[in-house]
């Protein structure tokens, strides 16, 4: 998966451009101007971002984040966030950017070779799933590595996790949701997403067997997300199709300010790779099918659901957000390039690459209010 960089100007507050085709009106807060389009019709219903204080540790992170990672926590009052140079878990406070790290390089107790993906559990403690050593360790809400457990399997992604298991994206192809037992190890397959919609979800494009999320639904069920084909479907409990909505976006290539990022970026998260490497690497890339959804999707309190997408404006990116019927309320701006949203309560959490100026090739977290 493709990753660019970039910057935004002030290490505490960042502004947030709204868009949509029909009207236009400007509003101006936190002394940033943003411009907000939207159909006269769903006005009341379009959320507000109100930028909200970061620690300048977490505003312009000084480790490197997995590319493709969208584990981004927000446990208050810390973020937590995996420094995938020391192969360690770093908790982050949000207002004293004080860092609690835990684990190092190892196959041991309480160590890792390829830690990810994490989730929070309602006690406060975190797993941590090791795709190359296959197991989960608990990390306890002191920030001490706890037990570990036999995964069996590679593992994805983490859902809905409980005292005694937690449902996790594995199996075979890694393609299917899987009750993991957090006693024994012991699995039971669920539904395969992939499955649940073989006909109308998926391009037959080779990428389309990978480039696709699974989202929990507050209500129950899940969202389905193709990454390339922009669909979205509602699946029961069950891994059945019941609706499905999306946007006609059309492909775009990669534009030469975008490809610039992506060198940018890529020298330093690979600095003993050649020019000539970088060249072809890059070349490669231009050559793929733009995703369409390049991280997963997530929900809110209120039921909307937020959509980062490809489309890279100058130094912000364009996210979609949909209400609770599904339907489409706009288009807003986050700066630099989002890897990745996370939600709690009423806060919404990016963590960002920075495009352009002195942050350019760096990584940080923007944090919201929504409204």
């Amino acid at each position: 998966m493709r990753s660019s960089s970039g910057r935004y100007g002030w290490p505490l507050c960042s502004g947030v451009t709204f868009d949509n085709s029909a009207t236009e009106r400007r509003v101006r807060y936190h002394l940033v101007t943003a411009a907000v389009l939207f159909p006269a019709g769903l006005a009341a219903q379009l959320p507000r971002l109100e930028p909200l204080p970061i620690a300048p540790a977490l505003a312009v992170l000084q480790f490197q984040v997995p590319i493709h990672s969208h584990e981004i926590l927000d446990l208050q009052p810390g973020i937590v966030l995996i420094d995938e140079g020391t192969s360690q878990l770093v908790r982050i406070n949000v207002v004293t950017g004080a860092e609690e790290r835990v684990g190092r390089e190892g196959s041991g107790p309480g160590e890792f070779r390829g830690p990810g993906p994490i989730a929070a559990r309602p006690d406060g403690s975190v797993l941590v799933a090791d795709f190359r050593l296959q197991r989960i360790t608990v990390v306890t809400p002191d920030w001490k590595a706890g037990p570990s457990y036999p995964a069996g399997m590679q593992i994805q992604e983490f859902y809905r996790p409980t005292r005694d298991s937690v449902l996790t994206l594995g199996g075979t192809h890694g393609r299917d949701l899987v009750s993991l037992s957090l006693r024994d190890g012991g699995t039971s397959t669920r539904f395969a997403p992939l499955a649940a919609d073989s006909t109308n979800a998926f391009h037959s494009d080779f990428h389309d067997q990978t480039a696709f999320w699974l989202v929990s639904r507050h209500g129950g069920g899940w969202y389905l997300a193709s990454g390339f084909a922009y669909r979205i479907f509602i699946l029961d409990e069950r891994g059945v199709k019941h609706a499905g909505f999306g946007r006609d976006i059309p492909p775009e290539p990669m534009s030469a300010p975008e490809r610039l990022q992506d060198s940018i970026f890529m020298r330093r998260a690979n600095p003993q790779l050649s020019p000539a490497s970088l060249t072809r690497f890059l070349d490669q890339q231009a050559a793929q099918f733009r995703i369409a959804i390049p991280a997963p999707p997530v929900e809110d309190a209120a039921g909307r659901l937020w959509v980062t997408t490809y489309r890279l404006r100058q130094d912000s990116t364009e996210i979609d957000v949909f209400d609770l019927q599904q339907r489409f309320l706009g288009t807003l701006r986050m700066p630099g390039q989002v890897r990745g949203l996370a939600t709690r309560g009423d806060e919404l959490v990016a963590l960002v690459d920075y495009v352009g100026g002195e942050r350019d090739g760096y990584q940080g977290v923007l944090r919201y209010r929504i409204r």
